[in-house]
């Protein structure tokens, strides 16, 4: 089964045609207004935009993006009614409410990429007290191998070099973290 490109008629479609449109250079995609998020077709095409449509985030930020359009023709029908004082008035209070849309929007993105280093810190943090502890065993069986003979000293070495590995692949980890 081939991949499914973007049809022209989706956005004359009542379903999509409020929050869909293509991608340019990208016909195996299709675009969320509201969203702002790219949705691959694939094998799925339009399904795929049914589904979107039904997740819980795109839901929410249609109702807002409707809600907000139409008090903005609410407004418009206002200004056009309304004296040019009020006129003016109406239009700083449009600009008002899509500077403060803005700035939420803008202070979403910062809170969620502050979360997001927040996890990566926490997984670091956790990969390397797993190496200090792992390390603190080592030592402990260093020690005991020092303090015992025959078979004991190559068990306890062995259990040493096992946990030495563990630790050379968790600082591995890290790194691949870091990345």
């Amino acid at each position: 089964m081939g991949r499914c490109t973007f049809d022209p008629l989706w956005r004359e479609d009542e379903k999509f045609k409020d929050w869909i449109e293509s991608v340019e250079g990208d016909k195996y995609s299709a675009h969320c207004k509201v969203c702002k998020k790219s949705i691959a077709l694939a094998s799925m095409g339009k399904n795929s935009l049914y589904s979107h449509a039904r997740s819980e985030k795109h839901k929410p930020n249609l109702q807002n993006a409707t809600k907000f359009a139409q008090e903005k023709d609410q407004m418009r029908k206002l200004l056009q009614q309304a004296s040019p004082k009020a006129g003016t008035r109406i239009k700083y209070r449009l600009h008002l409410e899509a500077e403060k849309k803005k700035d939420t929007e803008e202070a979403c993105k910062k809170r969620q990429a502050e979360e997001d280093a927040k996890k990566d810190l926490d997984k670091r943090r956790n990969v390397l007290e797993g190496a200090i502890h792992q390390e603190e065993a080592v030592e402990k069986h260093m020690d005991a191998a020092e303090n015992s003979t025959g078979s004991k000293v190559l068990s306890e070495v062995m259990k040493a070099n096992a946990l030495r590995k563990a630790i050379k692949e968790k600082k591995q980890s890290l790194q691949d973290l870091s990345m």
